[in-house]
Formats: C-alpha cells, sequence, structure tokens
C-alpha cells in the first residue's frame, strides 16, 4: 500500500499537469535493458481486484525510428516484459513525481514506419498471461499435487518450478492439500494455481506492480488506515453513478459440497462420546486417502478419538483443530478421511454449511428450530449488528451453491467456511459506487477512502474495486465498494 504525502495530494488539484509516462523494457529477467521513447499520442489503463488478470494497458506512441518494429532483430520482441511508470510534475517544486503502473506482457502489437508517420501501438496484460495459456503457462506432463502437501510449499513449487517465477510473496495459510489434485497436459500453471488458492476460501493471487506474485487472504480492509478523506477526493469528482443490486443481495448461503462414499463402514460402535471404538469384520490399516464411516451410538465430546484395529486416532477438521461437542449425534452417520497417522473429519453423507447474516445471535431454542428447518446443524451466524441486509431486516433471501467446484468440497468444515465466504459477497460487495474524476496515480485497489456522496450528503467508507481510464487524458473511472466494520474473519 503507499501511503500518500501532503505532496501527492496538493499536486492533484494544479490548474495544469504537466504528465508523463516512461516504458521500459526488461528482459525475462526483469532486468533493464531499453525503453521506449516517443510522445503518447493516445493510452488506456484498467486494473480489476476481482479478476484474475488484474491490470491490462493499452498504448500508441509516435515513434523515433525503425528499430522499435516487431522482430527478434529489433526493440520489440516476446523476449521483453514492459514496466510502466506515469508522472506528473509539481508546479511548486519543479519535481517530477513518478508511480508504478505494473509490469506487463505483450499480446499485441502494431507499428508503422515511413518518413511521414510513426506509430507503435502496444496491448498488455499482467503476469498472469504467462501462466493462464494466454501467452505460455501450460502444462507439457501430468501434474499430481498430493493429497497431505502443504499449501504454501505447493504454491512455491508452482510458481517457481511450473510457472518460472522467482519473485513471490505468499502468506502461510497453514493448512493442507485435502485431496490429490491432478492435471492434465495441456492444463495452464494458473489453474493449478487457482485450485491451490481456492480450496481455502478468502485468498486472492495476483501479480504486484513490481512483477512479484503475489498469494495473500483477501484484504477486508478491517485494520487499515482511511488514505484519501472526503475533502480530498470530492474535488476530483466530476459525476458519481450509485449501484445497488437489490435483488443480489442475499444474507443466507447454502453451499451444497461433494455426496461422499466411504471404504469403510459400520454401525458396531461402542464408547462414551470421548472415544469411539470401532469394529470392523476385517480391521482395515490406514493409509492416506483411506475414509471410514460409522454410525454414532452417542454424542461427541470435544476432542474425542477413534479406535480400532487396536489403535487409537486423534480426530481433527481441516484447520487442525478438535471437533467441538456435540457435532457428531447419536444414530447419525459420519464420514472420516485418513492422513499422516490422524483422520480428519469430513461429515455426513452428503455435505452441506449454512451461514446466515443476523444483527444479533440467536437463542439455542431458535438454533434447535434452525436445525429442524434446515435439516443441518453445520450452521454458522455471522452477527453484525450493522448490516442493513440483516435477516431481522430483510428476512431470508436464499443463495444456493452447488455443482462445478463446490461439488469437490471434500467436509464440512470447508462447507462453512465456503458459505461464510460466499454469503459475505452477497451482502457487503453488491453496494458499489461509480466515479467519474480526475486520474489520481497513486491509488491502487483494495484500499480504504472516504468519499460522501452527492446525491445523499452521507459520507462513508468504501473499497476501491476498480479502476480504468487513460494517463493521457488524466481521467479515470472509480469504482469502490461500501466498506462495513464488521467483517467474517474467512480464513481463520
Amino acid at each position: 500500500m503507499y501511503y500518500p504525502t501532503s505532496e501527492d495530494i496538493s499536486m492533484l488539484n494544479q490548474s495544469s499537469k504537466t504528465r508523463y509516462i516512461w516504458v521500459n523494457m526488461l528482459n525475462l529477467n526483469f532486468q533493464l535493458v531499453d525503453n521506449i521513447e516517443g510522445k503518447v499520442i493516445d493510452d488506456s489503463f484498467s486494473f480489476d481486484s476481482t479478476s484474475d488478470i488484474r491490470r491490462t494497458y493499452n498504448v500508441t506512441f509516435h515513434v523515433t525510428d525503425s528499430s522499435f518494429a516487431i522482430g527478434i532483430d529489433k526493440k520489440i520482441w516476446m523476449d521483453k516484459y514492459l514496466e510502466i511508470y506515469v508522472g506528473v510534475l509539481n508546479v511548486r517544486t519543479n519535481e517530477i513525481y513518478k508511480y508504478p503502473m505494473g509490469i506487463y506482457a505483450m499480446e499485441d502489437s502494431n507499428s508503422n514506419y515511413s518518413t511521414d508517420t510513426s506509430t507503435l501501438s502496444l496491448s498488455c496484460s499482467d503476469l498472469v498471461t504467462m501462466l493462464n495459456g494466454t501467452v505460455s503457462g501450460q502444462l507439457r506432463i501430468k501434474t499430481v499435487i498430493a493429497e497431505g502437501a502443504n499449501i504454501r510449499s505447493a504454491m512455491i513449487d508452482t510458481i517457481t518450478n511450473l510457472g518460472g517465477f522467482s519473485r513471490y510473496r505468499i502468506s502461510d495459510m497453514d493448512k493442507t492439500v485435502p485431496y490429490d489434485l491432478e492435471f492434465t497436459a495441456g492444463a495452464s500453471v494458473w489453474e493449478i494455481i487457482s485450485k491451490i488458492r481456492d480450496l481455502y476460501a478468502g485468498w486472492e493471487t495476483f501479480f504486484d506492480t513490481d512483477g512479484t506474485f503475489v498469494c495473500q487472504p483477501i484484504p477486508t480492509c478491517e485494520n487499515d488506515p482511511v488514505i484519501f478523506a472526503s475533502s480530498q477526493l470530492s474535488p476530483l469528482v466530476i459525476s458519481e453513478a450509485v449501484n445497488s443490486s437489490l435483488k443480489d443481495v442475499k444474507n443466507v448461503t447454502r453451499v451444497y459440497g461433494k455426496c461422499l462414499d466411504t471404504d469403510y463402514y459400520t454401525d458396531t460402535v461402542s464408547g462414551t462420546g470421548s472415544s469411539y471404538t470401532l469394529t470392523f469384520t476385517a480391521p482395515p490399516s490406514p493409509s492416506t486417502g483411506t475414509t471410514i464411516a460409522f454410525k454414532c451410538n452417542a454424542n461427541n465430546s470435544s476432542g474425542f478419538t477413534i479406535i480400532f484395529g487396536g489403535t487409537t486416532y486423534s480426530v481433527v477438521d481441516d484447520n487442525e483443530k478438535s471437533i467441538s461437542a456435540d457435532v457428531l449425534q447419536t444414530n447419525s452417520s459420519y464420514v472420516f478421511r485418513y492422513r499422516s497417522g490422524k483422520f480428519y473429519y469430513q461429515g455426513q453423507w452428503q455435505i452441506i454449511g449454512i451461514a446466515k447474516e443476523v444483527l444479533t445471535q440467536p437463542t439455542q431454542a431458535q438454533i434447535e428450530a434452525d436445525y429442524i428447518k434446515e435439516n443441518c446443524r453445520n450452521i454458522k451466524y455471522i452477527v453484525n449488528p450493522d448490516s442493513p441486509y440483516a435477516i431481522e431486516r430483510i428476512g431470508e433471501r436464499l443463495n444456493v451453491c452447488s455443482g462445478g467446484d463446490f461439488d469437490k468440497i471434500s467436509s464440512e468444515p470447508l462447507a462453512l467456511q465456503r458459505s461464510e465466504y460466499e454469503n459475505w459477497l452477497k451482502t457487503r460487495m453488491v453496494d458499489t459506487v461509480t466515479l467519474e474524476m480526475t486520474l489520481v496515480p497513486w491509488l491502487n485497489m483494495n484500499e480504504k477512502i472516504e468519499y460522501t456522496l452527492k446525491q445523499k450528503k452521507e459520507t462513508y467508507q468504501f473499497i476501491t474495486k476498480k479502476m480504468s481510464g487513460s494517463v493521457s487524458k488524466w481521467t479515470m473511472s472509480l469504482e469502490i465498494s461500501r466498506f462495513f466494520p464488521i467483517y467474517p474473519f474467512i480464513t481463520t
């Protein structure tokens, strides 16, 4: 995050702006080898925090000579990246302030050189295109990420060994791959990255402006400072459009995951809930991926174990935490998957997770009634007393998620986490404002700003989500989403 200085902000209000665009040419090791010189005729950019390809940039120059033609012996060729900077002259200090716009791979280029006309046009997207098959990134052979692999290690191995990038910033998820991930030849490296990222809800992957690959929790901006006050922003705004997609608001999300099968099942069980002894005709010797299921003879206590074949095994969820008391109910059957010397709780035969946004925590009687109504006990109540979308205010609005990648959710804890994340999207990301305004070259995505709505005359905090515009015209369109002070901590 860039924290603007008083000079950064004061320059935005200059009556005249001398602006600059620098295009550096980097080799595949990100070393500067040349630059493009010429007068910019036109340019456009688009930044989107919700897209895998976050940044695109198009520019047309008047160039100085024919060396800017396209070819292996010319300056423009496929062995180079483009590094874009923009700048503006501070008329008070006569200093040029310079801001990064990103590093890009060239997708298309067009040059026209003659004694009368000399132009070069470039269409670029960020470095994801080097991994998703657009420019490069297809797999030569079948690739498998094994069950039990550490998420961070698997991500590092993918981006470096398969993707060929050495600069990365990958947060420690402290989680493992819950089942084998298989990718055929011809699939892309980015497909592997996406599958690993999406195993656990609330994570994002992208390339930063300096070409660093990033994998981190999606920012909620809960503790971030406001970097742009309304008094500073409002004078730059030409027009605003408020969009509240009321039909898309949902406050109850029901996620259907995998329909489980099992390698071994028994209803011959003894124990008191703190430890279940299972009897099989031929006790299995579990290996990675072995699944067992049994019919409970008593509700579980927290931290219970499973005993069979004379061996005691601990039971945890996908976060390596003990299962809470009474998750297992008498006379119901549950499935567990073995790896690394313990059993991981998956759930009942059909994996379901439900999230509900409420103003206050329900009473135990209300929760019990919900268990019956939903025919499911795997329910999370997201308590947000400030939410305009809570059930108490607008009634229940149901969002059902099933099929596709949802079918691969292999445990109730993962389904609950995903339902919480999908509910967060549906109750917080639909209240958006689009501002047509003067370009702010240091502003980035997922940053907290303050703005007073011209229509409502009310001041709120917002999160920047999308930006598009033109440096040469020094204008942009900024899409912002309303910030709410309480967010679920979806990655913990």
